[in-house]
């Protein structure tokens, strides 16, 4: 269990190493590199559920050995286990919550930098080349187009 444990953590330190490099890649708003981090992301996240799959499997056999009680925690296999294995089960388990809550904060964060990039490019493309109406319709109920009435000049419709 604890070398299962152990890539689950690996997995998840990479994930985390990702997740702060994403965070710059944002700031410099480096898309393709985003893409790529992305890509990576996805590949780790597989390759996590895979291994989540492997120590479900392993629960039942785990439990049933140690008589654990408590289902198949980490810590009731760990109050079971002989004392190096309980030591490395709870040291695992540390660092994995550990890890995976700088991951959630760190992807908190990115998200936020992701939303606050989105609303300055809505506002420089606001600026670059304003909306006309929320609809988008330029007809009259007549079937014409309208009047320049709701036309407004925007950066690239200026005079140079």
């Amino acid at each position: 269990m604890c070398a299962v444990l152990e890539r689950q953590w690996q997995v998840q330190k990479e994930l985390l190493a990702l997740a702060h490099e994403k965070g710059r890649v944002i700031i410099s708003g480096d898309t393709v590199r985003l893409g790529e981090i992305s890509a990576e992301e996805m590949r780790l996240i597989s390759g996590s559920a895979a291994i989540e799959r492997e120590r479900s499997a392993l629960i039942p056999g785990v439990t049933s050995l140690l008589g654990a009680d408590g289902g198949g925690t980490v810590s009731a296999m760990a109050e079971r286990a002989a004392p190096d294995e309980s030591s490395a089960l709870r040291k695992l388990q540390r660092e994995l919550t550990e890890t995976v809550r700088a991951l959630r904060d760190a992807n908190a964060a990115n998200g936020e930098l992701l939303d606050a990039q989105l609303e300055y490019t809505d506002i420089m493309l606001s600026v670059i080349a304003p909306r006309q109406d929320a609809l988008n319709n330029y007809y009259g109920d007549d079937g014409r187009t309208r009047g320049g009435e709701l036309r407004r000049a925007g950066f690239l419709d200026g005079v140079v």
